[in-house]
């Protein structure tokens, strides 16, 4: 018979067990919902993971044809006498489809058979080692590893983590990470906390890596006139004004599309801002492309006067296709400007 002392240490450390569906709710504040859960109760959080962006549903025709598969466990923690998940929201809202639909939708033996999940509990402690077993846990497997979240739900997860220097340096040695890559991550989710609610408005969830990518430039930062602090990475000073116009050229659209859609237009935006003559034409309604011609070698523009000519001869040849005899005054004029394109080349 085992001693005391070992089964008090087997207690202590997380182990593996089958558990009642029943018993396991959902956690409010897991940054996989990047902080759209934490107001909202069980059952919103299960029509949230069953919507368009989680689709906790898909997994719903697995668990009725195999059941539960052992060696994929939730991962919980104790809560006194319930369970809160870890990991695992998808699988279990789908098993909370199953078993709580109306009607009779499923059979009996189909319930049945997911009465029971196997899991694998933390057990119930405040203690910082169980703390950091758990941070852990999420940081390996969602931050930079396993089964990435989202690049909002990994900034939640840092500022949850992050509060002071310590935190800061520990969470660093803990994941293995680089100032750099949670400087990334927690900086652009700390300034939208301080925006107003129209420049939230603007921002979608799934464009949270656009601002993150504008702000790890220098001429945008400088633009904005961001200051952080080094040792906790939060937010000091902005410009108001400044970071208004920044939202609303990232995520604002011209001519009913969307302005940036892709990391290289991020680069030229900053390039932009970084020439007053640029940033103000941009400021005053140019467009990137327009603003861009202030800060263009001669070289460059004729690189890109190539690529648009290119572009051009590929979508006449298509034309001609389908309309032969319209497509000819046009193929005629764009040979005069490809021969003046050349000669301009020359010059340059």
């Amino acid at each position: 018979m085992p001693d005391q002392h070992s089964v008090t240490k087997r207690q202590s450390q997380p182990n593996y067990q089958k558990l009642s569906v029943r018993l396991i709710d959902f956690d409010p504040q897991n940054p996989r919902f990047g902080g759209s859960g934490a107001n909202l109760s069980q059952d919103e959080i299960q029509e949230l993971l069953e919507g368009p962006e989680h689709v906790a549903r898909d997994l719903v025709a697995s668990f009725l044809e195999n059941g539960y598969i052992q060696y994929e466990p939730l991962v919980v923690r104790k809560l006194n006498s319930r369970y809160q998940v870890i990991e695992g929201n998808r699988r279990l809202a789908a098993l909370r489809h199953i078993l709580f639909s109306p009607d009779g939708k499923y059979s009996r033996e189909q319930v049945d058979r997911l009465l029971e999940a196997h899991v694998i509990v933390f057990p119930d402690k405040s203690d910082e080692s169980h703390l950091k077993d758990t941070r852990v846990y999420l940081g390996v497997h969602h931050l930079f590893g396993l089964k990435e979240w989202p690049p909002e739900s990994k900034a939640r997860f840092l500022d949850q983590h992050i509060k002071s220097e310590e935190d800061h340096e520990r969470l660093a040695r803990e994941l293995n990470l680089k100032t750099h890559a949670i400087r990334r991550y927690l900086v652009p989710f700390r300034l939208k906390q301080k925006m107003s609610a129209q420049m939230l408005a603007l921002i979608g969830r799934q464009d949270f890596w656009i601002l993150g990518e504008s702000l790890s430039r220098r001429a945008i930062q400088q633009y904005i006139q961001l200051e952080v602090d080094p040792k906790t990475l939060d937010i000091l000073r902005f410009d108001a004004p400044k970071l208004r116009f920044l939202v609303g050229f990232l995520y604002g659209k011209k001519d009913g599309a969307k302005r940036i859609v892709e990391t290289r237009e991020v680069r030229d935006l900053a390039a932009v801002l970084s020439s007053k003559r640029a940033r103000d034409a941009l400021e005053k309604g140019s467009t990137l492309a327009e603003a861009s011609l202030y800060v263009e070698t001669a070289e460059e523009s004729v690189k890109r006067l190539r690529k648009l000519l290119k572009e051009i001869h590929i979508l006449l040849t298509k034309l001609r296709r389908r309309w032969p005899n319209e497509v000819t005054e046009l193929e005629r004029h764009f040979k005069v400007l490809e021969s003046s394109a050349k000669v301009l080349s020359k010059h340059v």
